[in-house]
């Protein structure tokens, strides 16, 4: 009988790594400017230290600018982005319609674009100063987003859409 551990894997390290980061000034600072390709270079002390290759390495500064840009959104495992945007559109900080859209409009674009699209609901998400996400499954969206297999690259960026539309109640 095999005795199994609940460590944590790479990915759920480098997230609570990333979310440590929101309290180093200096830090956040040089994650935050990581999705301006001029200024992304000063993120890599940062990332370096996990390895990434270099296929993952974009990602990884996207998300990292994401999480440094947004550190009032708390950690909430099991609350997906789609599932957090819903929720704040249900409280009314958010308009279903600019979310809907947003989402819809990301599902062809490649990564950079897609974060730019989505940086105006996670600064939405950000001013509630209450909200919360899963961000381990943000930074596997973001990992995936671009992925070479087409087929996961789809279910990925589908997944989004469907926790937003999934979390609301049954019609009836």
């Amino acid at each position: 009988m095999t005795t199994q551990t609940n460590t944590p894997s790479k990915a759920t390290k480098f997230v609570e790594y990333l979310l440590t980061l929101r309290n180093d000034t200096s830090a956040r600072a040089a994650l935050r400017n990581g999705d301006q390709q001029v200024l992304a270079h000063r993120a890599l002390p940062y990332l370096a230290p996990w390895y990434y290759k270099e296929s993952e390495l974009d990602a990884a500064t996207l998300f990292a600018s994401v999480i440094a840009s947004n550190s009032t959104i708390g950690h909430a495992p099991g609350v997906p982005l789609g599932r957090a945007l819903y929720r704040a559109v249900t409280a009314g900080v958010l308009s279903e319609r600019v979310v809907s859209s947003r989402l819809v409009t990301v599902q062809r674009q490649p990564l950079p674009l897609a974060h730019r699209t989505l940086k105006g609901p996670f600064a939405s998400l950000d001013r509630t100063r209450s909200a919360s996400l899963d961000w381990n499954s943000v930074w596997l969206m973001y990992r995936d987003w671009d992925q070479d297999n087409l087929d996961k690259q789809r279910k990925t960026r589908r997944r989004v859409l469907l926790d937003f539309y999934g979390s609301a109640p049954e019609p009836g």
